[in-house]
């Protein structure tokens, strides 16, 4: 009987649930070191660094560029025996450097459909999903030959994205051309990313309410864990209208869908799952809601943005350790999410337009409203946020619980239409 504690290296990078949130979620099964990539944010990283430093063995990588090299020889140094990452900025070089020492991950082919839109359309395809049409677009004479495949309306996109960003509907080829150069310049110069500015350009997926309430978007996520193949579905997460362009503003567990809904929506992720070969791992399925059924959005090989936290409060579950018993080759539990109440996770976005900010709710103020459980203000008095970066321009971050489902989606419509806030 093994009487020692697996070794699991977590690495740790600016998005995905914050150590003060994984670190306690972890049993004593695991033997638990972390490796810190360095962030342009040094608040935070101080913030990271102090808790961490005080209860685990951290190691540092410093240069986001070296970090499947840094990586392998932590690993090394730490003998671990899996490795686990949240953060979208890193997920993929993770996988590989875990590939390239033989621990759980995926092949490389499956981790190179997750991060590419391309190889994730081609794949879905030949898998038998349904899909939009799409056109790689890798410099401006692309353009017009994209436009008259794809038709319109349409969505530029990047082939490698993170939060929405350079992605846009287009009405025209006038519009394409006027984005286009928009697009690329937004993507060279944000420090989230390190690719080449390609692009797709995709046929729009028309959406329908399924909801029956226009409170609700017309598209929503599906949660699951992939562990050797063996695919459990853990919920619906139901989502609020976007912003414009497509910036990311609520979510709320469990869905009000039906029974026969949520069915459909769980056979098109796992049909998608089982068209990208995924293997192991926490997979966030988009998925459209159409007149037609369910259409895939994108298959994301991580936790969506707040689902950690959302899981644990209303459905008392724990989805940071069964992924480190998947990161390390241990059997899932057999616990399924129990949904006792409905929690939103909430991201308002300011305007589509070069604000300054002039009032915003203090802490106080947001931590007192019915049902709020926590709360991040991310721009105060006098800062502009600038809009163009995508989702990661949210004004605040809001977790909510209630027994009450339309007093979370009231909290939710409340917090996006900006009434909390001024601006000039």
């Amino acid at each position: 009987m093994r009487n020692t504690r697996n070794r699991l290296l977590i690495v740790d990078a600016p998005g995905g649930p914050a150590p003060s949130v994984y670190l306690p979620m972890l049993s004593d099964e695991f033997e638990v070191g972390v490796a810190l990539v360095v962030s342009e944010n040094s608040v935070v990283l101080e913030e990271r660094l102090n808790f961490l430093g005080e209860r685990v063995q951290v190691y540092i990588i410093e240069n986001r560029l070296n970090l499947k090299e840094e990586l392998e020889e932590i690993s090394n140094l730490f003998n671990a025996e899996g490795l686990l990452a949240f953060s979208e900025r890193i997920v993929h070089d993770v996988n590989e450097v875990a590939r390239k020492l033989n621990l759980p991950s995926n092949p490389t082919w499956v981790q190179k459909c997750l991060y590419n839109k391309e190889h994730q359309r081609t794949a879905l395809s030949h898998g038998g999903l349904v899909i939009p049409k799409v056109y790689k677009i890798l410099d401006y004479p692309d353009l017009k030959a994209a436009a008259k495949e794809v038709g319109f309306p349409a969505v530029l996109k990047p082939l490698i994205g993170i939060g929405s960003l350079s992605t846009y509907e287009v009405q025209s080829i006038e519009e394409l051309e006027e984005i286009y150069y928009t697009a690329i310049d937004l993507y060279k110069t944000d420090a989230r990313i390190q690719a080449v500015p390609n692009f797709l350009l995709e046929e729009k997926i028309p959406g329908f309410n399924w909801h029956g309430d226009d409170r609700y978007g017309d598209h929503v996520s599906v949660e699951s864990i992939v562990s050797n193949g063996e695919i459990v579905h853990l919920t619906v997460t139901d989502k609020l209208p976007l912003a414009f362009p497509f910036r990311e503003t609520g979510d709320i567990m469990p869905t009000i869908l039906s029974d026969f809904q949520v069915e459909n929506l769980y056979k098109e992720a796992e049909l998608a799952i089982r068209a990208l070969g995924i293997e192991v791992g926490a997979v966030h399925t988009e998925i459209k809601l159409t007149k037609e059924g369910p259409r895939i959005i994108e298959v994301n090989g991580r936790v969506g943005g707040g689902i950690t936290e959302m899981l644990s409060y209303s459905a008392d579950y724990n989805i940071i350790n069964e992924l480190a018993k998947v990161a390390v080759g241990m059997p899932l539990s057999k616990k399924k999410p129990d949904f006792k109440s409905y929690c939103g996770f909430f991201t308002p976005q300011p305007p589509a337009l070069d604000i300054e900010l002039e009032k915003v709710p203090n802490l106080d103020e947001l931590l007192a409203m019915e049902s709020v459980r926590e709360a991040v203000i991310v721009y105060s008095v006098g800062m502009k946020p600038d809009w163009k970066i995508g989702t990661g321009s949210n004004l605040l971050r809001v977790l909510a619980v209630s027994d009450n489902k339309e007093e979370i989606l009231a909290l939710g419509t409340r917090l996006i239409n900006l009434s909390l806030f001024s601006f000039k």
